[in-house]
């Protein structure tokens, strides 16, 4: 006997949940898509970044744009070679 109650029957979703359901993914589009223009609006002042022996002036926001760019490279490539050294770690116990 399963322990949730929807195990093994069809969960019936109507054409109103469905839309209710588009229209929050919508609403919360629309705010993180407001809350995007606020913060470039804010973040349009040209700074200076200086990089070893290169000098640049760039607005703040794509200043930031590239570093949370360069954050997510990083990240993808620890998380790869993470799951690559445990799928070799785990070759060698099989």
């Amino acid at each position: 006997m399963s322990d949730h109650p929807d195990r093994g029957r069809a969960v019936d979703r109507t054409v109103g949940d469905l839309l209710r359901d588009v229209r929050v993914r919508a609403a919360a589009l629309g705010v993180l898509g407001l809350l995007a223009l606020v913060f470039v609006v804010q973040n349009s002042d040209s700074t200076t970044v200086d990089v070893f022996f290169w000098q640049a002036t760039l607005p703040l926001v794509w200043v930031l744009a590239a570093m949370v760019g360069v954050g997510v490279l990083l990240d993808r490539l620890l998380v790869w070679r993470s799951r690559r050294r445990r799928d070799r770690d785990g070759d060698r116990r099989g």
